[in-house]
Parts: structure tokens; C-alpha cells; sequence
């Protein structure tokens, strides 16, 4: 982790060895934050999508949001941008306007499928369901209107959302010491988490765990909504899969699905992983898959194939992005290195947000720096600046140079890049 230096503000010796200008200028490590910014690019149907040609690599003009599934399987990029929620493909194509929201989507963040996350947004055609704190109830809304409110008293927050024909399914965690409060009007009694169905005017309600419970149960902080079942685990290891008619299963207990963090499958199922410890796969009837021993440092989504895991290769090296087969956890290829530095000798940045299997095949999304290299083909952006610096954890000294220049032994040099958005359609390997 990077922290800000104090910078020498003593007159610097010469550093270059080559090319100089005149007017060089000490400046603060916070300058060296990322640019924004990237050439305008071929839209399809409108503004927000790209058309990644035969190529498999291109520029976007809207970075990834929010990966969000419908219980079939469809991948969707959710947008809002502070007054209207807004959807489209994966893979690409214009926004379509499917509701309204009131905050901005954070710049730096992206939530993927089965995170837990403030804004909860669940969607199956026209049809969406959103809930945040801001709110007072769930609000659905049909072709972009809304079209009704439910109310969820304070006390109580929703985790997870589902559509299921004209009902709504919730999945209901307790934040405060029970008080009655209710779901709809509808009280959820002494649970501390609860699955409640509202259809209609009829409200019902599946206790997950009791509050200051002893017995079997689940506090979910990993959702799935797949096609015929909810499956719910929490951190210690405890699954349980139920159906939309709030009819569970028994709650299974496994050592190996502890966890530190997690995703929803497009098939219903969870990836679960123990940092720096397990991957572990579950399926959309609750019961694992498999479970590898692995440096995972975080999940970035999974096709009908693979999953991609963020591993730690080497300690003097970034993290390496892997992709294991989803049957059986099996090492399939290396897909690209994660540099998320501030600063690089070569002006490399690359962040993944998550890889989702669509009719156009597995689709990637991320940011980048410098230049991408998919196959053959190449993207890249624009150099900002070059500089010659040294840090430490409690000072430092940058000074801007030419591109050509040469530092001194005492300095390192980094590039500055813009950043963009990207596409990558059945990636092999990324490289910059």
C-alpha cells in the first residue's frame, strides 16, 4: 500500500543521465494519480457500448458497473449514473433505461454477482427490484416505471433480491436488536436472518437464523439466485439451497467452504475462497463441488467453464490471474498479470473487473494502461508524463523528465499513463 511521502524540499542534485529540459519541479506522489480519458470508440446501438470487431480487444466508453445475472444465466452491466438506473449486455450495446437510483456509481469500485453490496438490484426482463438504505422499502419498477414500494422497516436490511413471476423474494438480515419489525407489513419475527416472499398482498417468511441462535443456520454473506434455487452461505462454512417457495434444505456444514469472499455462477452456484488459503466451488443444490488449496486473493467471476482467481505467483511479483475449470477446479491458463501499482516502469496498469460467459462467448472488462495485448492485437493509450523518483514508507522525491531520459542510480523511473476501459472476448492471455 502506497502512503503519501513528504517530499525533500531542498534543492535535488542532477538525476539524469541523457536528455534534460529546463524548469525541472518537485511535486507532491498524489500527482501521479491516474488520469482518466480515452479516445472516443465505435458504439453499438447508442452510447455505452463497443464493437470489438473480429479483433477480441477494443476500447469501451463506459467502464463495467455492476455484473448482475437473471436466474437464467444472462449477464448484465448495471449502470446508474445518480438519477437513472440503466442496463445493458455484457457483452455490449446501449444503455436501456430500467428504473431510477440516486447515487452515482463509485468511480473506483465494481460489485460482480453474489457481493454483497448496499445497492441490491435483482432483474428478469423488464421487470427489476432494487433496494438500498437510502430507501424506505423495496421499489420494483416494470419497463422503467416504478410500480410499486414495498415497505422494510429500519432495523432490518436487504442483502439479496429475486424475481420470481409476479412475487419478489428477499433475503432479510436484522441490524439491530428485534423490535418487530416487518417486511411488507409483515413481521419477521425473532430471526436474525430470514428469507421473505411478497406476492401480492400475501407475505411470508423463512427463518434462516435466530437472533442469538444456538442451532443450525445461516447468516448469509454469499447469495446465488439461480434458476430453481437460492443457495445462501455464510463465512464459517454453513450452506443452505432453497427453493422460491421457501421450502430449504438442511443447512451443510463445510470446513473446506469457509470463506473470506465470494461470487455467484451464471448456473446458480457460488466460488467461494479463504484468502491466500482455498478456492472452493459450490453448486446450485448447495453441496461442493470441489475445493482447492491455493494463494487466492480474490474472485473475478466464472463462464460455463472457468473461474478466474486472483493468485499470488511470487512475493516480488503482482498477482497472476488464473483460470480453473468450473467441473473440477483444475489449472486451465494463465490469463494475465493484475498491475495495479501507482506507478510503472513501462506505464502498465490492468484491472480486471469480471469475465461472464454471453452469446458472444466469455467477455472480460477491466481498465488499462499503457499498452493490451490480446493474440495479435494491440490497444493502447495515451503517455501522460515520465518521472525520475524515490520512497520510502516515510518520504520521497519525483521529478518530472523527458520520456528518453535516463535517472540516476539513486532514482527509479516510471511512466504515467491514461487509463480506459476494455473489452476482451475469449481471452487466451493478456499482456502488456
Amino acid at each position: 500500500m502506497w502512503k503519501l511521502a513528504v517530499i525533500d524540499s531542498a534543492p535535488a542534485s542532477p538525476v539524469l543521465r541523457g536528455p534534460t529540459r529546463r524548469g525541472l519541479a518537485l511535486v507532491t506522489l498524489g500527482a501521479l494519480a491516474a488520469c482518466s480519458g480515452a479516445p472516443a470508440t465505435r458504439t453499438v446501438g447508442g452510447t455505452g457500448g463497443t464493437a470489438p470487431g473480429a479483433a477480441g480487444l477494443a476500447k469501451d466508453e463506459l467502464r463495467a458497473a455492476r455484473l448482475v445475472y437473471e436466474r437464467s444465466g444472462t449477464a448484465w452491466d448495471v449502470h446508474c449514473d445518480g438519477k437513472v438506473l440503466s442496463k445493458r449486455r455484457w457483452e455490449g450495446g446501449s444503455l436501456t433505461p430500467i428504473g431510477a437510483c440516486g447515487l452515482a456509481d463509485p468511480v473506483n469500485t465494481m460489485v460482480i454477482a453474489g457481493q454483497l453490496a448496499e445497492d441490491v438490484i435483482a432483474l428478469d426482463g423488464a421487470r427489476v427490484a432494487r433496494w438500498n438504505p437510502e430507501l424506505t422499502g423495496i421499489t420494483l419498477f416494470e419497463d422503467g416505471r416504478e410500480t410499486r414500494v414495498i415497505p422494510v422497516q429500519p432495523g432490518l436490511s436487504v442483502s439479496a433480491l429475486a424475481l420470481d413471476r409476479g412475487a419478489v423474494v428477499a433475503v432479510v438480515r436484522r441490524i439491530d436488536v428485534p423490535k418487530g419489525e416487518t417486511v411488507g407489513g409483515t413481521s419477521i419475527g425473532n430471526a436474525l436472518a430470514a428469507l421473505v416472499r411478497i406476492d401480492g398482498d400475501k407475505v411470508s417468511v423463512k427463518e434462516l437464523v435466530a437472533w442469538r441462535g444456538t442451532g443450525a443456520g445461516v447468516d448469509p454473506s454469499f447469495v446465488a439466485t439461480g434458476p430453481e434455487h437460492l443457495v445462501l452461505a455464510n463465512r464459517t462454512g454453513n450452506v443452505v439451497a432453497c427453493d422460491y417457495a421457501l421450502a430449504c434444505g438442511p443447512v451443510k456444514t463445510y470446513p473446506e467452504a469457509e470463506a473470506s469472499g465470494g461470487i455467484a455462477t451464471q448456473d446458480g452456484g457460488l466460488v467461494l475462497y479463504r484468502h491466500d488459503h482455498s478456492v472452493t466451488r459450490i453448486d446450485a443444490r448447495g453441496a461442493v463441488v470441489w475445493s482447492k488449496q491455493r494463494a487466492v486473493y480474490g474472485v473475478f467471476g466464472a463462464t460455463d467453464r472457468e473461474v478466474w482467481i486472483a493468485e499470488l505467483v511470487d512475493l516480488r511479483r503482482p498477482l497472476g490471474l488464473r483460470a480453473l475449470a468450473l467441473a473440477d477446479g483444475t489449472q486451465l491458463g494463465f490469463r494475465a498479470t493484475l498491475r495495479t501499482e501507482r506507478r510503472d516502469a513501462h506505464g502498465r496498469f490492468l484491472q480486471m473487473h469480471a469475465v461472464a460467459a454471453t452469446p458472444r462467448g466469455a467477455v472480460a472488462r477491466g481498465i488499462f494502461g499503457g499498452t493490451l495485448r490480446h493474440g495479435e492485437h494491440a490497444i493502447e493509450t495515451e503517455r501522460v508524463r515520465a518521472t525520475c523518483y524515490w520512497e520510502t514508507w516515510h518520504e520521497g522525491q519525483e521529478i518530472p523528465v523527458p520520456f528518453d531520459a535516463t535517472c540516476d542510480e539513486r532514482f527509479a523511473k516510471a511512466i504515467e499513463t491514461k487509463r480506459a476501459p476494455f473489452v476482451a472476448f475469449d481471452v487466451e492471455t493478456l499482456k502488456q
